[in-house]
């Protein structure tokens, strides 16, 4: 644990009980969890089975296990119980519960096998408009099903009558619960929501599991929904020791059924709640973080909490960057010129830059725009819904359209402050995946056809910390700069100077001959007459 920091080594080695560690952006969570799992065994001999930890995706909870194994290498780690909730839940009802179940995992066959009518057509297209623009994958897709025939999905949608709404939303869900009876299936959130069922309906099953679980560990824990947390309660029955990592200044999956006020709920439920923080980030340098901690302080004022602002050691030189847009596409052309840029005068690797997106089909638009530039290599890039991005980190990090009515969303009308608050944590999640170079791009357009002016997030910021360009500053940079070469890697430039020397080379040899083609023929010419 040498390589801990202050705060770190104190949440790693805290005592038994419910402990809550506020992480923050680039500080080392997967790390704080991994070391408390390897103190837990190295230091307090606690069995490695006894300790049940959860992650949100298949990837982190391989990551975790990894790093596990590294820490503890001479213990037997073959049962691992490091789980996302989903696969906890289906193991578990395959083994104490019903095991005769398939889960739901391609939502189409759904839409495929039943025959909509217009009623249910209406209520999919509207979900569909809502929640396909996250980047849901299939299995994410049908447990937001639900979620979008509530009460609280038709707040969204205010355009829709209430009641015209409910009624196809109720026959959307009718349809959709009895697909799922019918063909014996489970869908992801089902999983969960049996497994808390059969807990709590057979106390003897309850009391020999939890027996067996001494301490849990919950990564990401502000994504946790009412049945994940109910799921996390039922298994700390008999040892509450929980150790809970998460950051509630990154709560942006309140559309998937995270819960605003999960922390308040975990103090009310249990006694003598202790909190730690890690601030010191290992991702950003400071001028970035200087951006980042004024959104914090944005969030910190409306959820009336406690300002801890992250800090870092990373020194640079590189400023972030506002740049004002004069139109949709001069927004574009900014962003690829700065990439080219960016590659040959600082030598940032295409693969190491992002384009980050509030909606799919700003990435679609702008994925063509750099398809008929034709000089940047697509494949490499990343361009990112922001919700997608989160948990990655790149050298450079450009916030796309950051545009009222688009960032924040539409899907926000002003009625909920939650909805703006989460906004607000979305554009701190895309500032905090930048490492050196942070670009934040807005657009400002006033015609008889068009109406765009900056995000209000862009007031957030203190003057002193973006440096601001405007579209006449980039109309005369590249009057005097010539437009950059694409230069893909070494090895490719090398090759595409080779051949561009071998073409020249061909041209001029052809020019020679064909001037001697016409000088003996203006002889022959001569000669004959």
């Amino acid at each position: 644990m040498e390589h801990l920091n202050q705060e770190q080594k104190a949440a790693v080695t805290c005592d038994n009980g419910v402990n809550v560690v506020y992480s923050g952006a680039g500080t080392g969570k997967t790390t704080v969890i991994a070391e408390r799992f390897a103190y837990l065994v190295n230091e307090k001999g606690v069995n490695p089975q006894s300790i049940l930890a959860f992650t949100f995706t298949d990837k982190a909870a391989s990551e975790m296990r990894q790093r596990i194994i590294k820490l503890i290498p001479q213990k037997s780690l073959q049962d691992l119980h490091i789980y996302t909730f989903h696969s906890f839940a289906n193991r578990f009802l395959q083994k104490h519960g019903k095991s005769d179940f398939a889960i739901l995992s391609d939502s189409n066959r759904f839409f495929s096998d039943y025959e909509m009518g217009d009623q249910l057509q209406t209520v999919v297209e509207i979900y569909k408009n809502k929640v396909v623009d996250l980047e849901l994958d299939n299995l994410e897709y049908n447990s937001a099903f639900r979620d979008a025939c509530t009460d609280t999905f038709n707040e969204d949608f205010s355009t829709i009558s209430n009641g015209q709404f409910r009624k196809r939303a109720a026959t959307a869900l009718r349809a959709y619960q009895n697909y799922l009876i019918t063909n014996n299936l489970f869908d992801f959130s089902d999983l969960i929501i049996e497994t808390c069922h059969l807990l709590k309906g057979n106390s003897e099953l309850l009391q020999a599991f939890t027996e067996s679980v001494h301490y849990i560990l919950v990564d990401e824990f502000q994504d946790t929904n009412l049945a994940q947390y109910e799921l996390v309660k039922l298994l700390a029955t008999t040892h509450p020791n929980l150790f809970l990592v998460g950051d509630s200044n990154q709560m942006i999956y309140g559309w998937r059924g995270a819960v605003v006020e999960i922390f308040e709920l975990l103090k009310n439920d249990f006694q003598a709640v202790k909190e730690f923080y890690t601030t010191q980030n290992y991702r950003s340098i400071q001028a970035v973080l200087a951006v980042a901690n004024d959104v914090l302080t944005a969030i910190a004022r409306k959820e009336r909490k406690a300002l801890v602002l992250l800090h870092s050691s990373i020194d640079s030189k590189a400023v972030p960057v506002h740049y004002k847009a004069n139109s949709l596409k001069n927004q574009d052309q900014w962003i690829i010129y700065q990439m080219k840029q960016l590659h040959l005068n600082n030598g940032v690797p295409y693969d190491q830059m992002a384009v980050l997106f509030r909606k799919n089909k700003h990435l679609d638009a702008f994925s063509q725009t750099v398809l008929e530039d034709g000089d940047l290599p697509l494949a490499k890039l990343n361009l990112l819904t922001i919700h997608a991005a989160k948990g990655l980190e790149f050298e450079a990090v450009f916030v796309y359209g950051l545009v009222e009515r688009a960032f924040p969303s539409l899907h926000w009308d002003g009625s909920d402050k939650h909805k703006l608050l989460e906004e607000m944590k979305l554009f701190y999640v895309a500032i905090t995946r930048a490492k050196q170079f942070l670009f934040l791009v807005s657009v400002s357009v006033e015609s008889f056809n068009a109406y765009y002016e900056p995000s209000r997030f862009l007031k957030l910021i203190e003057k002193e910390h973006l440096q601001t360009q405007k579209a006449a500053y980039f109309k005369e940079q590249l009057k005097t700069q010539p437009k950059p070469v694409n230069l893909y890697t070494e090895t490719e430039n090398a090759e595409n100077l080779q051949k561009a020397t071998d073409s020249k080379k061909w041209i001029i040899l052809g020019a020679i001959l064909l001037i001697i083609v016409i000088i003996t023929a203006v002889l022959k010419l001569f000669v004959e007459n």
